[in-house]
């Protein structure tokens, strides 16, 4: 028993480091970047149905390495995205997953926020 639990908590320890991990490298990306007029950006706000910001959900670009967790005030970047199509997905647990597809070209600033609602069961 207590090693399934020491498992446990080393399999959510693990986790919790990578998430932290992309959300810095999301969140000091935007700082670092000296964005030209030809970066390709995705970025947005996540709420939730009362209008706070959401913080730490996940926000991916579906079939991609683009993954973020958003900030305390709900926002999520990523930056030097290529061109072409993809499917924004945000997902938390207890929350209904939304995802808007969308197309990028060279250049682009797509801004695509999103109100996050219970899941009714």
């Amino acid at each position: 028993m207590n090693r399934t639990i020491f498992t446990a908590m080393i399999i959510l320890h693990t986790f919790v480091l990578a998430a932290q991990n992309l959300y810095e490298q999301n969140r000091s990306a935007g700082s670092r970047h000296n964005l030209s007029e030809s970066a390709t950006v995705v970025k947005g706000i996540i709420r939730t149905s009362d209008g706070k910001p959401a913080a730490n959900v996940n926000v991916i670009l579906k079939d991609t390495r683009f993954a973020s967790v958003t900030n305390q005030l709900g926002e999520y970047y990523f930056y030097n995205v290529p061109e072409g199509g993809y499917t924004v997905v945000v997902s938390f647990a207890g929350l209904k997953t939304v995802q808007k597809e969308f197309d990028l070209k060279k250049g682009d600033v797509k801004v695509f926020d999103f109100t996050l609602y219970e899941n009714q069961y």
